[in-house]
Formats: structure tokens, sequence, C-alpha cells
């Protein structure tokens, strides 16, 4: 992989989706950190490091020369400048920066026999370094030494063959480092504890740099964090290294990062071998690999930030055990990786891919990768295939493939319950995804469908549609989200209609939470929608062109119910925007603004606010807050009204002109001027110098004309439903009947429809003189989409633990929570099963044209 910033940095600008939506939503909870290679990286470690003076202040001690054939007992500190076998007869602490051995000489084995070289907080002290100041110096072995409180223990630095093994390292800046060096050995060390100064921002265990054919094998490093802020602390930290095995290592924390690869300077590395090592409780990565490729095989980390990031090309990643991580298990950011067996349980983000291009979603990924005990289902390249039930997916990628169908499955807990990439003719049907970061995101796809599907307590997202083109999305609900409902960034030709988003997660920032995003797109349409649930925006429109908004239910917003900036011919019709904390709509520098038909009410600090809204038409809209009108600045050609023109307008009468500009007091301008006789204001309404409404609206007298909106149409039992009167006219009194027995006398009744079927709204208002008009809906509320009818009826089954299977009269029918549909009516019987736990039994009486609840199965555990 190319250097460069790979993964967007958090906590960028939420219109900025560089990287796709991973970092860009200032979710610092979940974002991968930026490894930056455009930074002045040194290229050598002894810089990294600020060793003072190194190696002038190396020449500490005696030079010993060997002069037998045996053991030759030392005694530090020493310079050895003969080949031969040394064995450290004693302990020894530091003064002052001192090197307990210099070995300047090749074929030397040292013993330390137990020995420890000790220096102090107060000097720069080494405990054995092997240097060449021209050749490298060859077979070099230490073994069976304890360095404490060094600044580094050993230091290999252009050394052709040696080992480190059986030493121990306690409160070091690093542990163990090879520089320039080739075939070592570092197996069966220890290194704990750290120590920091002032020059550094780093902490290691064991370092390899500018090196090749290292093993480092059968180490144990833990607790090298130490309690400074901006330190990082690696395990074993790998810069420019290759052919390089790191094998059946212990890395425990408190701990930063435990394995840590990079390449700098376009140096390429391959045949990395990370296999067989356990880390745990490391707060940022477990395994983290920038650059290069290799085999990442068979090892364990869990209750870290991340479990391992890859960001790596060409590569292996096989039967990992990844666990109890709280930011991510898995991160793939590389291209044409071989994935399997590799097992991933109970991590707050099990699997993540992502990548700014086609080839990060191109691998190989079978379906022995397991997430939570279920498979990822990854399809590539093919077509005419589907996913359904039976697949019991946890996630669902599917890149570079047309005309594929995904049905009746249930995702969640990764970076999207389903992804497709380079995808034609998809479609996405009864999906349903909980906690992964997003519900669904799809790059570079075209003519797709996204129909009847649930996406809730989602960490960034609940649906990304990013540089596509032809997506129709349909009865599509998010809820609980932390961040964005429904984001579609440089698209065109996107139809939204019927969809919902609502009950925002709050212990996230504000900002974040938006009910629908659109950036940078052309030709988007939104219908029959509903944003509610306290989000910051609940239309946030950038940079777009083309877009409408139709009969839509945008409230309760803590800022705007649609902000629109930047942007061209937008249009909002047919809609209520209604107790939204600062305006209903918000206009910046925006152009062929159009507006009709809107019900505009109880939004805090305005109705609508325009600044710099050039050629805007407002038109036909009822007008009901404290401030209908705000401007930053002037805007001296919005229209407010059209030439009176024969036709309905919103307030029941007889000509279109302007808008009715009312307030809470009733005391608006529509609200006291009298009606000139066809049902315009006697006088038009100034709002400054370049701003009339020439024409403004007023009640026609004596006149009420019925008529209401709901949130929603259609939907499974119990289905509550809110409905707004739209009523003209100014009634008094209100008359509903649902059309199940039930009536409400309240303006904007709630109200629930618990059986199965379609349901016909009726009503009635009356006016202050005692007129009334009645408007009846036929059929207006399907409950259930009128999938079930006649002598069936509905059943929900839950239980705990949940994903329970379940039969009714031996025939299965899903898993817990269970909505299941056209049941026949009747007494069936009821069992549940799930591994572990003893089957369960019963019965239930279904009822026809009705919802059956059946009381939460609780199973109780198998005991041997």
């Amino acid at each position: 992989m190319a250097g460069g910033n790979v993964v967007a940095a958090a906590g960028s600008e939420v219109q900025d989706w560089n990287g796709h939506f991973s970092g860009s939503l200032s979710n610092e909870l979940f974002s991968p950190v930026i490894f930056d290679k455009s930074d002045d990286t040194p290229t050598s470690l002894y810089r990294t490091l600020r060793l003072p003076g190194f190696p002038d202040n190396l020449m500490t001690g005696p030079v010993v020369m060997n002069t037998g054939s045996g053991w030759q007992e030392i005694v530090m500190p020493v310079v050895i400048t003969n080949p031969g076998c040394y064995r450290i007869s004693d302990n020894y602490t530091a003064t002052s920066a001192e090197t307990g051995l210099l070995i300047l000489s090749s074929n030397v084995i040292i013993d330390g026999n137990g020995h420890s070289f000790t220096g102090n907080t107060q000097n720069s002290s080494i405990g054995v370094v092997a240097i060449s100041n021209e050749t490298s110096l060859a077979n070099i072995s230490v073994t069976n030494l304890l360095t404490e409180t060094c600044y580094i223990g050993i230091i290999f630095d252009h050394i052709t063959g040696g080992e480190i093994s059986h030493t121990r390292h306690n409160d070091a800046l690093a542990g163990i480092l090879t520089y320039n060096s080739k075939f070592v050995n570092v197996s069966n060390n220890t290194v704990t504890g750290s120590r920091v100064d002032e020059y550094n921002d780093g902490v290691f265990g064991i370092v390899g740099m500018n090196s090749q054919d290292l093993i480092f094998e059968s180490n144990i490093i833990s607790d090298t964090t130490p309690s400074v802020q901006d330190i990082t602390s690696y395990g074993v930290c790998l810069i420019n290294c290759t052919k390089t095995d790191v094998k059946r290592n212990e890395i425990y924390g408190p701990i930063n990062m435990g394995i840590f690869s990079e390449l700098f300077d376009g140096f390429k590395a391959d045949q990395l071998d990370i296999s067989d090592n356990q880390v745990l409780f490391a707060d940022m990565y477990g395994i983290a690999i920038v650059d290069g490729q290799g085999i990442i095989n068979n090892n364990s980390v869990g209750a870290s930030g991340y479990g391992i990031l890859l960001m790596m090309d060409n590569s292996t990643v096989t039967s990992n055990h990844i666990y109890d991580n709280l930011k991510s298990g898995l991160v793939i950011l590389g291209a044409n990786l071989t994935l399997s067996s590799n097992n991933l349980m109970n991590n707050t983000i099990n699997f993540w891919i992502e990548g700014e291009k086609i080839d990060n979603y191109l691998h190989h990924i079978d379906r022995t990768n397991i997430v939570d005990g279920r498979p990822i289902i990854y399809l590539r390249e093919t077509s005419d295939d589907s996913i359904g039930l039976a697949d019991d997916p946890a996630m669902v990628i599917v890149a570079s493939s047309d005309n594929v169908s995904i049905q009746n499955v249930t995702t969640g807990a990764n970076y999207a319950g389903i992804i497709l990439a380079n995808v034609t003719n998809a479609t996405v049907s009864r999906v349903s995804d909980v906690g992964s970061l997003a519900g669904l995101v799809t790059f570079w796809s075209h003519d797709t469908s996204i129909t009847d599907s649930i996406s809730s307590k989602n960490k960034e997202l609940g649906y990304g549609i990013f540089d596509s083109a032809g997506f129709n999305v349909t009865r599509c609900d998010i809820s609980d989200t932390s961040g964005i409902g429904y984001l579609i960034h440089n698209s065109e030709m996107v139809y939204l209609n019927s969809c919902h988003a609502d009950d925002f997660n709050q212990t996230h920032d504000n900002e974040d939470l938006i009910g629908i995003m659109s950036d940078t797109n052309s030709f988007v349409v939104i219908e029959n929608s509903s944003i509610s649930g306290k989000p910051y925006n609940g239309i946030s429109l950038i940079n777009t062109d083309n877009l409408s908004v139709n009969t839509s239910f945008i409230a309760d917003s803590k800022e705007d119910g649609v902000y629109c900036a930047d942007s061209r011919e937008v249009s909002v019709n047919n809609s209520i925007l209604a107790g939204n904390k600062r305006t209903g709509i918000s206009l910046v520098n925006s152009t062929g603004f159009l507006m009709n038909r809107n019900f505009i009410l109880g939004n805090a600090a305005s109705g609508l606010s325009l600044n710099d809204a050039k050629e805007s038409k407002i038109t036909d809209n009822f007008f009901n807050n404290t401030r209908n009108v705000e401007f930053s600045n002037e805007n001296p050609d919005t229209r407010w009204n059209i030439t009176l023109t024969p036709g309905k307008n919103i307030m029941g009468g007889s000509y279109l002109g302007g808008n009715f500009w009312a307030n809470p007091e009733g005391s608006g301008f529509s609200q006291t001027h009298p009606d000139r006789g066809d049902g315009i204001c006697n006088a038009p309404f100034v709002m400054n110098y370049d701003n009339i409404d020439h024409l403004p609206l007023t009640v026609p007298s004596g006149l009420v004309t019925p008529d209401f909106i709901a949130d929603q149409y259609s939907g499974t039992p119990p289905l509550t439903i809110r409905f707004t009167d739209k009523s003209t006219g100014s009634p008094t009194q209100w008359n509903w009947t649902f059309g199940d027995g039930s009536r409400s006398y309240e303006q904007n009744p709630v109200h629930t429809f618990n059986g199965i079927g379609r349901y016909s709204v009726t009503l009635e208002v009356t006016g202050k003189n005692g007129n009334q008009g009645t408007l009846r809906k036929p059929g207006l509320i399907d409950v259930n989409s009128g999938r079930v009818t006649g002598p069936n009826g509905m059943l929900w089954v839950t239980s705990n633990p949940q994903n329970a299977t379940i039969f009714l009269d031996g025939k299965f029918i899903g898993q817990t929570p269970l909505k299941a549909t056209g049941i026949r009516a009747g007494s069936h019987q009821i069992m549940a099963t799930y591994e572990g736990y003893q089957k369960w039994t019963g019965r239930v009486q279904v009822i026809a044209n009705q919802f059956t609840y059946v009381p939460k199965i609780l199973l109780r555990r198998e005991y041997v």
C-alpha cells in the first residue's frame, strides 16, 4: 500500500467525507489513529531515542582481550575487542552515563551469569552495546543478564548473526534494540516497566530497525506504559524490517501498542510473519501493521482498544482469536488479503473493512471467518447470487458484482451490516442491523433498491450512499443512532420514500446527530418521510443540486429542521416543520430555493432564516412561529407571492397568492387582518423594504376545511401513529375516528393500531361559527402492509438469551427476537432451543388478524 494518510483523521468537518465515513464524523471512540507518512520521521532510531553523545559515551571501561580458549571472567564496565567467551562475575551499578559492556569484535559470547547492570534515572546508561563503525560484526551472543533502570538494555548495531536470549530488562526506555542488523535471534527475554526522559515520546520493549531476517520469539513484555502523558509504549516495534518472524511472544498491558510494524522512506518489506502471539490490555492496538506483506496467523488479541489493524496488501490473515476489544476487533485497510478461520468475539465493532478504492474491498474471505458465532458472507465478482435467512450472516460484503439479492438477514456489531462496493442491480430487503458502525454502506454502486429494513444503535450512521447512482430507499427505519441517519455523498438520482429516523442517541456530540445528510449530490428526492427524536439538524443539505423534500415530517431538532448551504434548486413542499429548537428552515448562500404548501409551526428562533438566499420563491405556506422570518442579510430577490390565481390555497381559500402569517398568541398579520373578499388580507405584509408579501392569505370568512396527515402509513402492530391536523379556517373542535372503534377529540392525536388490516380514518372539524366539514380517507393505515389477511395472525417471540431458534408445530420459523407473519389462527405448539441451554416448549393461541405476544422465554443453562 502506498504511503500517505490512509485513514481520515478523527475530528474533521462533518461535510468532509475523505476516507468515507470512518474518521470524518468526529467519533474519536471508533476512528483508527492516522499514520501520517508525511512527517519528517527520523531514519535512525538513535535519533528517535535521542541517545546523548552516542556512541562517544560508550568507551567507559577497560579494554579486555581474551587470549585463552575457555571462559574468561570479566567485571563491568568493560570493552571487548577480541573474539572469545566471556562470563560476567559480579553486579554493577553505574554512577554516570556508562555502558556496562561494549563489544567491538566478532565471534563473542557473553554469559551474564545472572548478574545485573543497574543505571539510574539521572543518566543515560546502557547495559550492552555490540557495534561496528565500519563493517558488520558477526556472531555475537548475549545471554543470562539483567539490566535495570537503563536507557537501553541491549543494543545490536550492524550485527550479522547473533543471539540475545534469557535476558531481563526492567525500567528501560528500550529493553532490546537491533539496528541495521540481520540474522539475529531475540528469544526468551523479559522486558517490564519503563523509564522516560524529557527528550523522548516513546517507550519500547523490543525494537528492530532497518534490519532483516530477525526472529523475535517467546519473549515476555509487560507493564511498559509510563504514567507520563503523550508517551507511546510499544511491546515489539519493527521499523523498516523485512523477513522478520515475531512468534510466540506474550505481551501484557498496560501498554499502548503490542506489536507494531511500519515502513518509511519508500522501504519495501515482505515475508513478515506475526504468529502465535498473545497480546492483552493494549489500550491502542494489539497488533498494528502499516505497509508490507506477510502472514498474520494464530494470534490471540484481547481486551485492547483495537485488536488487529492491518494496512498491508497481498497478505494472509488466518486463525486469529480476537476478543473483548473496546473499539474494534480486526481492521482491514489494505488490498488482496486472504482471510480464513478468524474468530472475532465480543468486540464493540468486530470486523472493519474500509478503503478509498475498490481494491480495498477485493479480498479472499471465506465463511470460516466467524463473528460472535456467525459467518462473514463475502461475495466477489459474482452475478445472480442471493443471501437469505439460512445463511445467518453476521456481516455481508459484496464487491464488483451484479444482480445480488440480500433478504431476511440480521447483522450487527461490525463496520457495517452490509457493504456494497462496485455493485449493480442489488436488492436489499427486510434486513436488520443492530450496533454496527453503520447499518448499510455502498460505494461506487448503481441501480439498487433497499426496502423494509431497520438499522438501530449504530455508532456513526444508519445508511451511507457514497459515489453511487440510481438508489431507491423505501420504508426503512433508523433509530437510536449516535450519528447520521441517512448519509448521501457525491451521488445522484437517489430516492428516499417513507423513510424514518428518530430517537437519536444523545450521549454523543449533538453536532454529529443528523437525520438525513446530503453532501455534493444531485437529483435527490425525499418523500413521505419523518425525522424526529432530537437530532442536531433534521435534514442537512451541503453543496447539493436539484433536491426536493415532499410530504415529510421534520420535528424536534436541536437546531434546524432543514439546513441548506451552498446549494441550488432545492424545494420543500407539502411538509411539516415543527418544534425545532432554532429554525424550521435555514438557507445559507443558496440559489433557487422553492418552498410551497408547508406548515412551519412552533420553531423556537424562527420559522425561516435567510442568509444570502438568492432567487427564492416562498408561497402558499402556513407560518405560525413567534418569529416567522429572520434575515441575516438582505434578500431582495425573494418572491413571497405569485400573481393572484384561482385555486385552493393552504387555508382553503379560492385563490393562490402569498402565505399565511400567524403566531402562537393569535396576533399574527394574517390572524388580525380581515379578508378583503377573496381569502386575501386587506393589506400587504411588509417584512422589510425588499421583502413584501403582497397577497398574504387569511382565513376565508366562515369556512372550515378538514385535512390531516400521518407521520407513517404502514407497519407491523402495535403501530403507533401521530396524526397532524392541517385543517383550514381555524376550527375549534375535532372529532377523529380511526376505523377500529376508537375515537379522539384532540387536535393532533397519537393512536396505536393493534390489529392487522387496513383502517379508514375520518376527521370532522367544527368552526367558531358552527360550520363543519368532514374528511374520510379510506384504507389510509395499512397494518402489516396487508400481508396477513383472513384466518391468519402474527406472532411476536422474545427470549433470554436472544437468537434462540423457534419451531412452531415442529417447523422452523426463525430466531428471536422474532416477528412472524402469516401464522394460521388457532392453537400451536411452540419450542425454543439454544446451544448449551435446556429446550423450552409451550403452547400459544394465535388470533386471526391480531398480533399475539409470547411472554419472554427464559431459557435455563444445561449443567453436565
